[in-house]
């Protein structure tokens, strides 16, 4: 098929050579000629303005597709770094709470271990004088004291 742009500029060379001739049966056929041309004109101008549209709405969907792919990458970056925020807080707590719970158990422990030292300090009291019952007293409250510094593991 042949191109528009040709079919005009063949047209246009009848055109000018009919009117140039000035023939009154080719006259009729110069209007035509014309308008032919003229429509041939506008149609091409129309088609290129729609190839304009066409990239230009091809553009448009690359940038918005480059802009989506931009968003998702960000949300991908911010939720990454909201679970490592979310994990080394509860990492904490549990350090928290590991250490609350040891502290708890060396309390109860050093508690146990005087409690022991008090009975051995009763038995004492009442007569019960043993060289055994004083040492294993001495052994208690210094072993509880041990306990509540952190100088014994649990």
């Amino acid at each position: 098929m042949t191109d528009i742009s040709e079919l005009v500029l063949i047209m246009k060379l009848d055109l000018h050579r009919a009117v140039g001739n000035f023939n009154p049966e080719i006259k009729v056929k110069t209007v035509y000629l014309q308008r032919i041309v003229e429509a041939l004109e506008k149609a091409q101008a129309r088609i290129a303005e729609l190839e304009n549209d066409e990239v230009r709405q091809r553009l448009a969907n690359a940038e918005h597709q480059l802009y989506m792919a931009e968003l998702a990458k960000h949300n991908l970056r911010a939720s990454r770094k909201a679970q490592f925020r979310k994990r080394k807080g509860a990492e904490k707590r549990i350090a928290e709470l590991e250490a609350g719970k040891d502290a708890e158990r060396r309390e109860w422990l050093a508690r146990g271990v005087c409690l022991v030292g008090q009975e051995l300090a009763n038995r004492i009291e009442h007569g019960e004088d043993d060289a055994c019952l004083s040492f294993a007293r001495s052994t208690a409250i210094g072993f509880a004291a041990k306990i509540l510094a952190g100088e014994v593991e649990l």
